[in-house]
């Protein structure tokens, strides 16, 4: 987005005055720690918001972004469990032994082509984002989260030509109350 960096120096602030903050490595991030270390991968990554979050930081390349931002990515887990919930990025493969193992389909996976396995999650659901989805569609797996499984929060708030997107989702874990922020910038 076009304050990238401000976003991270944020949650910098928060945590070092203690605050709880989670943060999980999604595909954005990998990019960049990747395009940190490949020129081709650099090249995907600017296509994919790479030069607004170069813009953020005013550099024209990742070699003149801080070392401190890359050492942030690279602490961030795959994923983080919770009593009721398990947060990902984007998906979790359950036909592999240890689903927690493929940090891949934690970062990538679109669509969800696997069928969830509610006996591993036990009882938990998976939260994740990745996946832009109508606002119905996140209203009904909030509803319906003890048979699905799972919860798509993403309401692609980029998206705001498209009919039931363009939103900013929050999630009340306890609650379950959702909140649905229209997109302010554009």
């Amino acid at each position: 987005g076009p304050d990238s960096k401000g976003v991270i120096d944020f949650i910098i602030k928060l945590k070092k005055q203690h605050f709880q903050v989670i943060c999980i490595r999604g595909n954005h991030e990998e990019m960049m720690l990747r395009g940190g270390l490949d020129p081709i991968a650099a090249a995907g990554w600017k296509r994919h918001g790479g030069i607004k979050t170069l813009e953020s930081f005013n550099a024209a390349s990742l070699e003149e972004v801080p070392d401190e931002y890359f050492q942030f990515m690279r602490k961030l887990p795959m994923y983080h469990l919770l009593d009721d919930y398990i947060l990902v990025h984007a998906g979790i493969n359950f036909n592999v032994d240890d689903p927690l193992s493929d940090s891949q389909s934690m970062m990538w996976m679109r669509p969800w082509d696997v069928r969830v396995n509610h006996d591993w999650l036990n009882g938990r659901v998976i939260l994740h984002g990745h996946t832009p989805v109508d606002r119905n569609v996140i209203e009904y797996q909030v509803a319906n989260a003890a048979d699905t499984g799972l919860i798509d929060l993403d309401n692609g708030c980029f998206r705001i030509e498209e009919p039931g997107k363009g939103s900013l989702c929050a999630l009340d874990l306890d609650t379950r109350d959702l909140f649905f922020c229209s997109n302010l910038d554009l």
